[in-house]
């Protein structure tokens, strides 16, 4: 196994690259040291059993409270290409430790709630305001996407398209922080964006990032503590007696986030539980955080059940029934090498390549884009998806080249200073969108799920809610795979869950049609959001913001209701559809036993003259006794006409067939089935 994986990796590194902006194709990826490959294969991840037997990192609120920094050292005063007036609400960013020494930071960007878009009638109480954490994916991708180009707050502006004479930053009428919440965006885990480990120590499985990432969070409630902390600490009752001090949060809290972010928030959030349920003294969690739940925008969970793009593709068009047929047997393969532990699954891969490179035919010179099944890109071209991306790179990172802007003549390093960030720089972490080491570390668990997690949270005694939202046009991390992975959950309330009523929503009503469509169950929900990719916030910022409002401050979904009636799916009233011959139907039987020929049908009141003794027998003779024919001899004569004319017609039959197989035999060809049928 080990071997294999290795090979699977060294295979992998000889791609090509076109890093792309959420979840990272596999099949994309740069060329890899052997140092990196070292440290991708198996032997050096733990397993998910080995991750629930570890213990929790030891208490040390010394060290851990040591060096933090103050909150007002991190406020924001000035940007530049940002005008003093133009955004008057508090933001504070830079830096904060995520391990117990100077060597893992990441950087975070924090922005205090505008209430100035509440509509009117509507009163929040500033104090149950919530704080609401957005992380992107990759592995590898900066949360900056986020800020600058979904939903944050900042836009950067071309002075061709704002007339000015330079570059300006606008302010995103639809910006989260507006719902309001204080919003959270963090750069993880080390070695994305802004984020730094000095000493190369990159994260190589969930139970490191998750360490790293609980560490940071408590630090930055620590530093942030008059907003998010009860004033006081309580004494907590340890297992073992004794009173062990503990801050409480004052502020509901909430993960939000996309792509690759649908593997890391169940992780984070399922330690989290952990953590606050540990009553062990010397490793209970100095904040007990109060978490309430997580929206997840085309999260990629379970990958059993999501590598698999046949279903979306045949909708959309791209391929046929019979094509879909061949993909659904190639999704079976995919499967079983992640159930025998291949979790780098060339097979599982090309289930997306495959229909994307043969979109505009094999030889096409465009593709269609995994991020959005509305656009088009050209096969080897600079990807420019999503759009203003490498402005960001440009503002944080200073980038030159292809497809910078070159009238941007902003120093990075001024950028870095205004948001107290510059430590990346002596610590050689310059930022890109998306990087490579921390995506090389994870790589040797691409296929790994957190669908058990994903349980846990849901059974957990707080309930947290969990709301997936899928942009309906996306392809690599598509609405069809998120359904069947949540169809599929091993919980309690598996069957009410997939026959709950489906809802129709629509926020804004001034719209031609819905917004989305809508299905809950006690604390899982599940939205399809209409005319949107991969990145929602991005293509429908207002519908975005909507969601969140409606989602964190427990408003209702049901716009309306559809009436269609629903079936748990493969429990009847569908054809047989197994994708391999191992494949059990329980519910239908082989398709090609239910129709029956004529000459079955004559052989069942004939049996088939084969020349063996027994069976040339007379069976008019036999018809014709008179215990064996009910009617006497009326019957019987009956009984001998119909047996006569069902072997001349036998008889007739075979010698067309044996006309017509001559006849196809001529011109190469077979006989073919219709000629059996009447």
């Amino acid at each position: 196994m080990k071997f294999q994986s290795f090979v699977s990796l060294l295979t992998l590194s000889l791609q090509p690259l076109h890093v792309s902006a959420r979840r990272r194709l596999p099949s994309e990826v740069k060329s890899l040291s052997s140092d990196q490959i070292k440290r991708s294969v198996v032997q050096d991840q733990f397993t998910k059993q080995e991750e629930q037997e570890a213990p929790f990192p030891a208490r040390d609120l010394e060290s851990q409270s040591a060096n933090l920094p103050n909150a007002n050292e991190h406020l924001v005063t000035s940007m530049p290409y940002l005008p003093a007036d133009k955004f008057k609400t508090n933001h504070y960013a830079g830096h904060i430790a995520a391990s117990r020494n100077d060597d893992k930071k990441l950087f975070y960007w924090l922005f205090e709630p505008d209430l100035s878009s509440v509509a009117s009638g509507i009163t929040i109480d500033p104090n149950d305001i919530p704080l609401l954490i957005w992380l992107n994916g990759g592995p590898g991708c900066s949360s900056m996407d986020g800020l600058w180009l979904e939903n944050g707050p900042f836009r950067l502006v071309s002075p061709k398209i704002s007339g000015q004479s330079d570059w300006t930053i606008d302010i995103n009428p639809f910006s989260w922080h507006m719902a309001p919440a204080y919003v959270l965006y963090i750069d993880q885990p080390v070695g994305t964006g802004l984020s730094f480990t000095k000493s190369g120590k990159y994260c190589k499985n969930d139970l490191e990032i998750d360490i790293d990432f609980h560490l940071f969070l408590e630090n930055f409630l620590l530093v942030h503590s008059d907003l998010f902390l009860n004033d006081e600490k309580q004494m907590v009752k340890s297992k073992d007696g004794k009173d062990v001090e503990q801050y409480g949060m004052k502020r509901q809290l909430y993960f939000s986030g996309e792509s690759h972010a649908g593997h890391y928030i169940p992780s984070m959030m399922d330690f989290i539980l952990k953590k606050n349920d540990d009553l062990n003294s010397d490793s209970m969690p100095l904040v007990k955080m109060d978490l309430k739940g997580a929206a997840i925008g085309n999260g990629w969970t379970d990958p059993f059940y999501q590598y698999a793009a046949a279903e979306l593709a045949y909708g959309r068009g791209m391929v046929d029934l019979a094509q879909k047929e061949a993909l659904d047997k190639k999704e079976m393969e995919c499967r079983n090498d992640l159930e025998h532990g291949n979790l780098n699954s060339r097979k599982c891969f090309s289930l997306l390549d495959d229909v994307v490179n043969d979109s505009a035919g094999h030889n096409g010179h465009s593709k269609v884009s995994i991020y959005d099944n509305r656009l088009w890109e050209r096969k080897g071209a600079e990807r420019d998806f999503p759009k203003g991306h490498k402005n960001v790179e440009k503002y944080l990172g200073g980038w030159t080249g292809t497809g910078y802007p070159s009238d941007m003549k902003v120093n990075y390093h001024d950028v870095l200073k205004a948001i107290h960030a510059d430590e990346s720089i002596a610590a050689k972490q310059r930022f890109e969108e998306c990087t490579d080491p921390p995506y090389t570390a994870l790589a040797g668990q691409d296929g790994l799920g957190v669908r058990d997690e994903v349980v846990r949270i849901l059974s957990h005694g707080d309930k947290p809610r969990l709301l997936f939202f899928n942009g309906i046009n996306d392809m690599i991390c598509n609405h069809v795979g998120n359904e069947v992975f949540l169809d599929k959950l091993p919980w309690e309330h598996q069957e009410d869950w997939t026959l709950a009523k489906r809802m129709v929503w629509n926020p804004i009503f001034n719209s031609d049609g819905p917004a989305g469509y809508m299905k809950e169950f006690e604390n899982l929900l599940f939205l399809k959001v209409l005319n949107s990719g991969h990145m929602v916030p991005m293509d429908v910022p207002d519908v975005a913001l909507e969601m969140m409002r409606t989602f964190m401050y427990m408003q209702s979904f049901a716009s309306g209701a559809q009436r269609i009636p629903s079936a748990v799916p493969g429990s009847g009233g569908e054809q047989c559809d197994c994708p391999t011959q191992t494949c059990k139907c329980p519910t239908c039987e082989d398709p090609t036993q239910q129709i029956k020929t004529v000459d079955e049908l004559i052989d069942e009141v004939i049996p088939p003259d084969d020349g063996t003794e027994g069976t040339s027998r007379s069976v008019t003779a036999g018809m014709m006794q008179s215990d064996k024919v009910h009617g006497g001899w009326i019957g019987g004569i009956f009984g001998a006409s119909l047996t006569l004319g069902l072997v001349w017609l036998r008889d007739h039959r075979r010698r067309i067939r044996a006309g017509q197989a001559h006849r196809y035999d001529d011109h190469d060809l077979t006989s073919l089935r219709e000629t059996e049928m009447i």
